[in-house]
């Protein structure tokens, strides 16, 4: 082993929300590669990580509890973080004022102490909900692959909290010369998101039904494109993101490199899971909210800057959905 591998194994990594249904694949990667993090999340729920909870160190905690941050940080001498923690859209909708707290305030806590212990990078997600609707050759049927550079025009307080984290961000690398990473996830499924994401679950809902038993009856939408990137695809761009020499600062998306239906998911499904009773309605818009957030990203930035390329297509991130969820016991999640 190299004495800069074995340095940077070394080192403690901080992951904050490291127990989510995101989060829980960063921490997977760390461990994978050798690493041994410290998890800082609100609740000890090891449900999505219980096959590897003696691999890492778990603190219970605020995000804007400063100063135990600054212990862990102090302590470990952490030198980079991958800050996951947030509240998901539903709730940030519905109680704006949480959401700010938690996920603008919380991010701005972040950015603070990264500042103030000479942070080697931050990298924190975002969201493809920072980006105005699509419109002409990026929406049907051309979906050309929006970069980084696509139009910013959050229509839920969710998108404006993470485009708000991002003009931080900024700030603070201007200012400051902080090395931050912003990661524009597309839309994700996995393990957990049913039970943490609400509404924005339906490619979660339609796996952990089917898993279950449950006849699934969707009325539309069932030909609608969109880039659904599976969570450990996600987890390794973070992982990517962090570990890697010589990244710049700025937001990079995070997507599939493709496009599926859900007509292609009840095909995997139907695969996968004998007996499985699934009807997709046809049409676009699955949401049924006339949204025109469905596209394709360009993930261009991504894979130049630290070699994200993802590896699960729709039919390989549904088998290792299930699989994981049988493999941690899990049952369809609550909503």
């Amino acid at each position: 082993m190299s004495k800069r591998l074995n340095d940077m194994l070394n080192e403690k990594i901080l992951i904050t929300g490291g127990l989510g249904a995101i989060g829980s694949f960063v921490t997977r990667h760390f461990i994978e590669n050798g690493y041994t993090p410290i998890v800082f999340d609100s609740r000890p729920d090891f449900s999505l990580v219980h096959d590897l909870k003696e691999k890492f160190e778990l603190v219970l905690g605020d995000i804007m509890d400063f100063l135990a941050l600054s212990r862990i940080i102090k302590e470990n001498k952490i030198k980079r973080i991958a800050h996951m923690a947030a509240l998901m859209p539903d709730i940030c909708q519905s109680n704006p004022s949480l959401g700010w707290r938690v996920n603008a305030d919380g991010t701005m806590n972040m950015l603070e102490l990264a500042r103030t212990f000479d942070i080697d990078r931050l990298v924190f997600a975002s969201s493809s909900s920072v980006y105005a609707d699509k419109e002409d050759q990026y929406s049907h049927p051309q979906y050309v692959p929006i970069s980084e550079d696509y139009p910013k025009n959050p229509t839920q307080v969710y998108g404006v909290t993470k485009l708000a984290c991002e003009l931080m961000a900024q700030q603070y690398h201007a200012n400051y010369g902080l090395p931050y990473v912003a990661l524009r996830f597309s839309a994700t499924y996995g393990p957990g998101k049913l039970a943490r994401h609400g509404r924005v679950a339906l490619h979660s809902r339609l796996i952990e039904d089917v898993m279950s038993g449950i006849p699934i009856r969707h009325l539309q939408g069932g030909d609608q494109l969109d880039d659904m990137v599976y969570n450990r695809d996600v987890g390794l761009g973070v992982f990517l993101a962090v570990t890697k020499s010589d990244v710049s600062s700025g937001p990079y998306n995070i997507g599939s490199g493709r496009m599926c239906t859900l007509k292609d998911m009840a095909d995997a499904l139907k695969e996968f899971i004998n007996g499985a009773v699934i009807e997709i309605g046809p049409g676009l818009d699955y949401y049924g909210n006339n949204s025109r957030f469905y596209g394709q990203f360009d993930i261009t930035r991504a894979s130049e800057m630290f070699d994200y390329k993802p590896i699960y297509d729709v039919r390989a991130g549904i088998k290792d959905y299930i699989e994981l969820m049988n493999k941690l016991g899990l049952s369809r999640s609550p909503e």
